[in-house]
């Protein structure tokens, strides 16, 4: 995450990293659009105009009033990523730890 529309969401790459994902043990697989604040657009606006100004109409449009990208398009994404939890078997999603952060190890 996150999945930035028009650059790392086609099918064939998500396809390909969930694969690579099972293969390397995961169990659960998700993906969401990238979220942008105000703040974040700031920031983010510039870079995209200058490495992919086709898009950059399309994002400012999609993220002038909200911070999220279209509703239409969060859920074609998530039937997609969906499909791929089944196609790979990562479905297994992940427990939460009740214990506090400084109990938790990362091994």
């Amino acid at each position: 995450m996150p999945v930035l529309p028009g650059i790392t969401d086609r099918e064939a790459d998500l396809d390909a990293l969930a694969q690579a994902a099972a293969r390397a043990g995961a169990q659960w697989f998700a993906a969401s659009a990238v979220f942008l604040m105000p703040s974040a657009q700031k920031q983010f606006f510039p870079f995209l105009e200058k490495r992919w100004p086709k898009l950059a109409r399309s994002y400012r449009d999609w993220y002038a009033h909200n911070s999220y990208a279209p509703e239409e398009y969060r859920q074609k994404l998530s039937a997609r990523v969906a499909a791929l939890r089944q196609k790979y078997n990562l479905n297994s999603r992940p427990e939460r730890d009740a214990r506090p952060a400084a109990e938790r190890t990362l091994f």
